[in-house]
């Protein structure tokens, strides 16, 4: 066995019916060289259910043959003094396998947010201009060529309180 964890869920979680993948995320204990064919018994996921069905056994198996892979390049940059002004930190190339592709998979799970993340004075990495929380990976069709992570510099925030001379002396 791999893992073993307990879900909890809302009848508000089913409000806009979700596809099984987006509560349950199948790939999560995926190994390399492997997959799961795993398929929801019921062609509409309710609460009910999603209860009826229980527990889940997610099996996966050897990939048969050569898995087919597909890249993207994450591009890091930061965010510095001036408007709209940024800097590039790195490139990575992520690679992923045609069995990382189906449905509730998206590409947040699989990129190292804070892989060049600088020690001081920022916040942890954040999507630049493209992530949209509908983007599912149902298929190779649907990774961009290109995701860029940006590191926001960290911000305090302080009160400032104008008065007149009237208040003060009231107060």
């Amino acid at each position: 066995m791999l893992a073993t964890e307990s879900l909890v869920f809302t009848e508000k979680d089913f409000y806009q019916v979700p596809m099984f993948g987006e509560l349950i995320r199948l790939n999560k204990y995926k190994p390399e060289g492997y997959e799961t064919n795993y398929v929801f018994p019921e062609p509409k996921v309710t609460l009910g259910r999603v209860i009826a069905h229980a527990p889940y056994d997610i099996v996966y198996t050897p990939i048969e043959g050569e898995e087919p892979t597909y890249t993207t390049n994450i591009k890091y940059i930061k965010k510095v003094f001036g408007f709209h002004t940024y800097e590039t930190l790195g490139n990575i190339t992520l690679t992923l396998g045609a069995s990382d592709f189906r449905e509730g998979e998206f590409i947040d799970y699989y990129i190292d947010w804070d892989a060049f993340k600088p020690e001081k004075y920022y916040r942890s990495g954040e999507s630049y201009q493209w992530y949209k929380m509908d983007e599912h990976l149902y298929s190779p069709s649907k990774l961009k060529n290109e995701y860029i992570i940006c590191y926001l510099p960290t911000t305090e925030q302080i009160e400032i309180r104008y008065y007149t001379d009237d208040v003060d002396i009231l107060n």
